[in-house]
């Protein structure tokens, strides 16, 4: 059995209620597409981020720790390795009609270990009509308050996180700039200023766990890892997402992925 632990910024471009969830730039939510961006377009990016704001968290989810048999493996060759979502990976909650703010399930969902000649890649296709598929695969756990979070995150004190990044956009306002990317900087000053949602999200935590139930992927050609998983082994994960930062448009992402019984 082998655990493969990953942790790191991903980038999220969606609007926020209460804005339809297909809204592109932002009118009445808390996220806004500022001037001179692309629109909104929902997907989670663990890696190539579009339109990466300024002074905002360095995007990129990668593998921390191996586990072999439940034994930590310090060193393991797929430390360093990248973790991603494929497939264009939304929050899928439509504003309710398939589930509320903060349960909605990850839609597709295919994860992907890669490291130089290895990849591991589990999928878990599932029915957005059938409601106990939509259970499986909601949040578990929702923690609006968590100590785990500001940990990870290093954001102990949400309120002053983001009175510094508006210190920051302030002084680079200040520099000679052309006018789209004045008014961004002063839309996203604007921002900062205001609290609830805006800066309480900052410690928010949910928390997913499910099987990944296939087709699934071991590419491993010069037998690295050791022998491979027989065809029916479990492929499980186990994760939150988190921190959300409402001026980056970013949040954490920590978990596992676990292959073998």
């Amino acid at each position: 059995m082998i655990s493969i632990g990953f942790d790191g910024w991903f980038q999220c471009r969606l609007a926020t209620d209460p804005d339809a969830y297909d809204e592109r730039r932002g009118k009445s939510g808390w996220t806004f597409a500022m001037p001179g961006e692309p629109d909104l377009d929902r997907m989670i990016r663990f890696h190539r981020p579009v339109a990466p704001r300024s002074h905002g968290p360095q995007v990129g989810v990668f593998v921390r720790a191996v586990a072999l048999n439940g034994a930590p493996s310090p060193g393991h060759l797929l430390v360093g390795g990248t973790m991603d979502l494929l497939g264009g990976a939304v929050f899928e909650g439509r504003n309710g009609e398939i589930a509320t703010s903060a349960s909605e399930p990850i839609v597709p969902f295919s994860l992907e270990v890669r490291k130089e000649d290895i990849r591991l890649l589990g999928r878990d296709p599932m029915d957005l009509t059938d409601p106990a598929e939509v259970i499986r695969r909601q949040p578990q756990d929702f923690d609006g308050n968590s100590a785990e979070v500001r940990a990870a995150t290093g954001v102990s004190d949400p309120r002053a996180y983001r009175q510094s990044r508006k210190g920051l956009l302030e002084a680079d306002l200040a520099s000679p700039t052309d006018p789209t990317a004045g008014d961004a900087l002063r839309r996203r000053i604007q921002e900062l200023g205001l609290g609830s949602i805006r800066t309480t999200s900052l410690s928010f935590k949910l928390t997913y766990e499910f099987e990944l139930r296939g087709p699934n992927q071991w590419t491993d050609p010069a037998r690295v890892l050791g022998v491979p998983p027989a065809s029916g082994s479990s492929w499980k994960v186990r994760f939150w997402v988190g921190g959300w930062d409402a001026d980056a448009l970013c949040g954490y992402v920590s978990g596992s992925l676990t292959v073998g019984d």
